[in-house]
């Protein structure tokens, strides 16, 4: 078992939790950008924020509200979008598990490499 899968399985359990951290507190820029392109086109048009609380992780699962589609994607169809619903494909498995790591700066974990991220895919 690799890392990721390990340390979701233990958030998922309620063995292991660890909040979100800015890793840029003094705001002087050397924590490292990571940039989202939100309409998929790969060109980069939302820096990506340095740390996660609620108003860029609404749900706090570890998941960016951009990469959830900002309240406009509903993957299950439950009428609760994708930046505030705790499983968001309704696998039974919680987003912040599927997440892949708690670092809201890394990209959505997906396992199978099929470009759809982990908290989307069935």
């Amino acid at each position: 078992m690799t890392v990721r899968p390990l340390v979701a399985l233990l958030i998922a359990s309620g063995l292991l939790w660890i909040g979100c951290t800015d890793p840029d507190p003094n705001l002087v820029g050397d924590g490292g950008d990571a940039d989202v392109s939100t309409d998929g086109d790969g060109a980069v048009d939302v820096p990506r924020p340095r740390n996660c609380d609620g108003s860029n992780d609404r749900d706090r699962d570890y998941i960016l509200n951009v990469d959830e589609g900002a309240g406009a994607v509903d993957t299950d169809g439950d009428t609760t979008p994708d930046s505030q619903d705790d499983d968001s494909d309704a696998d039974s498995i919680d987003d912040s598990a599927e997440a892949g790591d708690l670092d809201c700066e890394t990209e959505p974990y997906d396992s199978d490499n099929d470009t759809v991220p982990d908290f989307r895919d069935l």
